[in-house]
């Protein structure tokens, strides 16, 4: 069993009082200043009837008094569940209603408008303006214990209800903790809603290492990031493919480089071999990783790319992967099918998605998560992705790799500002078209992009049409928003434009 996360969060607060626990917006506070800060909110919490047998809301945006309400949650046993408003595409008000929480903290009145519900809602000021002396008394944490519950963003289906147990979360901090040094400093950019901030804030206190929280409006912006992860010596930090890409084209053209950087990993989805390739010849002294899973899995395993530019996941402790045919019956080594992962987490709180019980079948008595994607385990249980939902297709059996795709047009027109490859059924539902979206401020040469694609890409990989929209939209979990995309391609097609 791994070690209790409430122990590790005790032990690493009293270890290094005088070392610096979290740095944002020219502010910072050192692990004997949180350990007071965080028992003074529990001692509030305390008075408003907060148990371990309730649930409290966390409303409020990543700030260093967020972090040490969240730590003051882990260290009692107290349960949360985050409610960013801007991660969802679906209302609160469905979400609150299925987990109930006894109150919920928001950042300052301004931020009710997002909570239309009768729980009882304090602001971080309330709370403030409530504490007294820090709570001395310590509670013995139960690993079987309810640490927190995440749902999906929703951008797929309802959005789900994942419970985590306190012993669940260490086993998925496992990994994290023990490749970490306490001396490095950690770039938080997750949004509370994403399974990535577990590993970004609790894995970092678990160790007492530094966390240097970063805005979104810093984190998007590849000159500001770079700028940030310099004058904070960050030497650790995530991206999903997309950010990545744009922030190795920055140092591309600026030659510049993070100086402290040693070590990047994306999470959610594989690294295509292309931008595997870009970051070693931008970055050839930094480590990088990839973590594959979903809120609903957790993460499934891990890929090196130090001997290898392509993406082989080892599976991580406690995971059993099968891969299945189309019948849902298990495949033997390297036959390429459906990934399946017997779930990390209790699913018991997803009464939002009726069609849940859908992505999931009984193996020998095991519950396995199918996760839409396609993979072929080898000889010694490696996992290599054929295919990733939207990343790549395999259409009249040629494979269709959209990022490599999305790589040589991009470079082919300057004027490009951001750019998607996307597959979309034909009305018949048996036709595909293939399309690039992009936002530019002129309208493309497409003659002249077509000539020059196909000197370098099969034909089978040529778009079947150009889309210029306005701006392409990212979710607040980062990955595109689809749907988006979608409504543009029929707007599109009802104005009778065509690019071809």
């Amino acid at each position: 069993m791994a070690i209790p996360i409430s122990l590790a969060l005790e032990t690493h607060l009293k270890k290094n009082p005088h070392q610096i626990a979290i740095i944002h917006n020219g502010f910072q506070i050192t692990y004997a200043a949180l350990d007071v800060l965080s028992s003074k909110y529990v001692s509030v919490l305390r008075k408003l009837n907060i148990s371990s047998s309730t649930i409290v809301g966390i409303g409020c945006s990543r700030s260093i008094d967020t972090m040490a309400l969240l730590l003051a949650c882990a260290r009692y046993g107290i349960p949360y569940v985050p409610l960013d408003p801007h991660y969802y595409s679906h209302p609160l008000k469905k979400i609150i209603l299925d987990c109930t929480p006894s109150l919920i903290i928001i950042d300052n009145d301004e931020s009710r408008k997002y909570f239309e519900t009768p729980t009882s809602i304090y602001t971080l000021s309330n709370l403030k303006s409530m504490m007294e002396s820090p709570l001395e008394q310590r509670t013995s944490v139960a690993s079987s214990s309810l640490f927190c519950i995440i749902y999906t963003s929703g951008s797929t289906h309802h959005p789900k209800g994942i419970r985590r147990t306190a012993n669940q979360v260490a086993v998925q901090l496992e990994g994290f903790i023990s490749s970490y040094d306490h001396t490095l400093r950690n770039a938080q950019t997750a949004s509370l809603n994403f399974t990535l901030a577990l590993y970004q804030i609790f894995g970092v206190f678990c160790v007492g290492g530094t966390m240097v929280i970063i805005d979104d409006s810093v984190r998007k912006n590849p000159k500001d990031l770079l700028e940030h992860c310099n004058a904070h010596r960050i030497s650790r930090i995530n991206f999903v493919p997309h950010t990545l890409e744009k922030f190795l084209t920055h140092l591309a053209k600026t030659n510049e480089t993070p100086l402290y950087l040693k070590m990047a990993s994306c999470t959610g989805e594989p690294i295509p071999s292309s931008l595997v390739r870009k970051f070693k010849k931008c970055l050839p002294n930094v480590a990088l990783k990839n973590s594959y899973g979903s809120t609903e899995s957790g993460t499934i395993g891990i890929a090196d790319y130090r001997t290898s530019d392509d993406a082989k996941f080892t599976a991580s402790p406690g995971v059993s992967l099968i891969i299945l045919d189309e019948d849902n019956i298990p495949l033997s080594t390297n036959q390429e099918g459906e990934i399946a992962v017997a779930r990390v987490g209790d699913s018991s709180c997803n009464r939002l998605d009726p069609a849940s019980e859908n992505l999931t079948i009984v193996i020998h008595g095991t519950p396995y998560l199918k996760t839409g994607d396609l993979g072929k385990l080898d000889e010694n249980g490696t996992l290599s992705l054929v295919g990733r939902n939207r990343k790549e297709a395999k259409i009249n059996g040629y494979r269709i790799p959209f990022f490599e795709i999305n790589d040589v047009i991009r470079s082919l027109g300057s004027e490009i500002e951001d750019s998607i490859v996307y597959l979309i059924k034909g009305k018949s539902n048996e036709s595909y078209n293939l399309l690039f979206f992009y936002a530019s401020s002129s309208v493309l040469n497409i003659p002249e992009i077509q000539k020059l694609a196909k000197k370098q890409l099969p034909e089978e990989c040529l778009p079947d049409q150009y889309v210029r929209i306005k701006e392409i939209l990212y979710l607040a979990n980062e990955k595109i928003n689809y749907r988006h995309l979608e409504e543009e391609y029929e707007n599109f097609i009802n104005l009778g434009e065509n690019y071809e």
